[in-house]
């Protein structure tokens, strides 16, 4: 099959929204076109190609999508969620004293109420362990990215009375979880990937533990399986209301889940963009990589461009309004094509008109400078 491009142009989009009445958002952009005519003819196709794409990273690294999970033990069967504070880490340490951080100040609080409740001397503080004053916490504050540390976090928590000496912390069973959906609020965490342990399919699961846990009478020692990961997201994913000829498997579209993710089906992904320290920025190179084409659909009236992140959830902003009255938002180049699309045996001008009957006229006709049987 044969194309030719019977038209082409680009549109220019910015999607900061300027109007408080917009039914946009920054990343969420309703592209009108009802003042163009956008149509394609019988044997044409309209074809959308992403030519250039930029946006600033106004997201953090660490984010709603990747910063929770469950501690649970003796004191709080129940369990309690934690969250890690939202920020970007330039080593795997800074991630693993937020880590720690987050769970002394718990830990702390469920110790002195489980003495409390056994009339036994209360703990006044929860420290990471010193050794000739540095923290023995891995990796180490020198160990940077690409360094000789396998970047598995680890540490040790030490709980202290007020004269600064060991003591007792009364807890037992201390499980720390990372659910991919967690328990009663449903909300995806890619936190086992952040920190580097197991994840839990089933929110309803009270007795995995996703890293290990060593219990000492005045201690509590914290293990990662895996080398941990200063970020879970490598693209910003550009997607549209329009139906596309393009595959992707499930694991992109709907959030966390445990089944099959190898399944192909036909996507609204328009294209992917390599997420930068700064910047998401993208430019065509053959001007053929990210594109859909348009078979069914004569007549364009909105184009929806939104962003997601790689299984298809909104980006996680800062602050409820970043993407309104904040500054999360992108740039867009957009190229359309109308494409005359030629098969065998299939003719786009009318047969000719013979003025006599097929048996008294000349089989060869001379018509637009052709002949014609």
């Amino acid at each position: 099959m044969s194309e030719q491009i019977v038209s082409s142009f680009n549109v220019f989009v910015d999607s900061d929204r300027g109007s408080p009445n917009s039914i946009s958002k920054g990343d969420d952009y309703h592209l009108n076109l009802t003042g163009v005519n956008l149509d394609a003819e019988k044997g044409q196709i309209i074809r959308l190609t992403v030519n250039n794409f930029s946006m600033y990273k106004t997201f953090t690294n660490v984010n709603a999508h990747n910063s929770k999970f469950i501690l649970r033990n003796s004191q709080v069967t129940t369990g309690t969620q934690l969250e890690l504070p939202p920020k970007n880490h330039d080593t795997i340490h800074k991630i693993a004293l937020d880590f720690a951080n987050t769970l002394k100040t718990q830990l702390l609080t469920d110790s002195k109420a489980k003495q409390t409740a056994a009339s036994n001397t209360l703990p006044a503080s929860c420290e990471i362990e010193e050794v000739n004053g540095v923290k023995t916490i891995t990796p180490v504050a020198s160990a940077g990215v690409a360094g000789t540390s396998n970047n598995v976090i680890s540490f040790k928590l030490v709980f202290k009375d007020t004269n600064d000496d060991p003591t007792a912390h009364g807890l037992t069973d201390v499980k720390v979880q990372f659910y991919e959906k967690l328990p009663n609020t449903n909300d995806d965490s890619d936190v086992f990937s952040l920190l580097g342990g197991n994840r839990i399919h089933k929110n309803n699961d009270t007795t995995t533990n996703s890293i290990t846990v060593t219990l000492g009478a005045n201690d509590i020692t914290f293990t990662c399986l895996y080398p941990a990961q200063r970020h879970t997201e490598q693209f910003v994913y550009l997607r549209t209301n329009l139906t596309s000829n393009s595959l992707a498997t499930s694991s992109l579209e709907a959030g966390n889940h445990d089944y099959d993710t190898t399944n192909v089906h036909h996507t609204n992904i328009l294209g992917r963009f390599v997420i930068d320290s700064e910047v998401v920025q993208y430019a065509a190179g053959t001007g053929r990589e990210y594109f859909i084409d348009l078979p069914t659909q004569r007549h364009l009236n909105n184009i929806r461009l939104y962003l997601t992140d790689h299984h298809g959830r909104p980006l996680s902003t800062f602050a409820p309004e970043q993407n309104t009255l904040g500054n999360l938002n992108f740039n867009l180049v957009l190229r359309c094509d109308i494409i005359q699309r030629r098969a065998p045996n299939e003719g786009f001008t009318p047969p000719v008109q013979r003025t006599a009957p097929a048996r008294f006229s000349n089989p060869y006709l001379q018509q637009d400078g052709h002949t014609r049987t």
